[in-house]
């Protein structure tokens, strides 16, 4: 319904724009997180977690339109994980380096808040990891606000990419259109694409449930508090 949305309206930055700021008040709010609030708040993450896809998709609708004008090499540098096949010989360097300063960001958040844990004296579990939660909810709150903003400045407003049938419904639309591009996968890439596919829906549902447990398991189980678990 959402893809149909942004593929058949002129509201792709709309989405993008609302969807964005969901995202930073929901993180804003759970700033607030504590054994009182914790069940609100797990309603909200689940919210947060399917904004985030919305937000994922408003912004990929942009990268077709994008790749037109500047052209496939200069969209792979930015796009590793949408390349569907190889460019040039160097396209597997420059991927690796932007997946290098992707999960480098990543890796420089969680010093930041192991580090701060260690300097402010929260490491002994209990009221100490929801001093931490919070601080480091507030510290994602403005770092993914400030994001945003200069992200969603620089999309564009841009017509519909696709114009609907006489008297078809939008959300009929979107099922069709992912009908068709799954018909057509299934046909033509029987023996590359579609494996693919079917890997990625497998390894990220396998992903994140294990980053999910292993926090449980690591704190719940073996004890460790939230500096040791940022550790391991």
């Amino acid at each position: 319904l959402f893809g149909a949305l942004l593929d058949f309206t002129k509201h792709r930055r709309s989405v993008g724009v609302g969807t964005a700021a969901l995202i930073v008040l929901i993180h804003a709010v759970q700033v607030g997180t504590m054994q009182p609030t914790w069940f609100p708040m797990m309603i909200l993450q689940a919210l947060a977690g399917f904004l985030y896809y919305v937000e994922s998709l408003a912004a990929y609708a942009y990268l077709p339109d994008m790749a037109r004008v500047v052209g496939e090499v200069t969209m792979t540098k930015c796009t590793y994980d949408l390349v569907l096949s190889s460019i040039q010989s160097h396209t597997p360097l420059v991927q690796a380096q932007f997946t290098t300063i992707r999960f480098g960001i990543q890796v420089a958040f969680l010093v930041v808040i192991i580090a701060s844990s260690v300097f402010l004296g929260w490491d002994n579990g209990g009221s100490d990891d929801v001093k931490l939660a919070q601080y480091s909810q507030g510290i994602n709150a403005l770092w993914v606000g400030a994001a945003f903003v200069r992200a969603w400045n620089m999309y564009p407003q841009v017509p519909a990419a696709r114009q609907l049938l006489e008297n078809e419904r939008l959300w009929r639309a979107g099922f069709r259109q992912v009908g068709r591009t799954t018909r057509m996968i299934y046909r033509d890439y029987r023996r590359s694409l579609w494996i693919y596919l079917w890997a990625v829906i497998f390894s990220e549902a396998a992903a994140s449930g294990m980053s999910t447990v292993s926090v449980i398991f690591l704190g719940e189980s073996i004890g460790l508090t939230s500096s040791q678990i940022g550790i391991f």
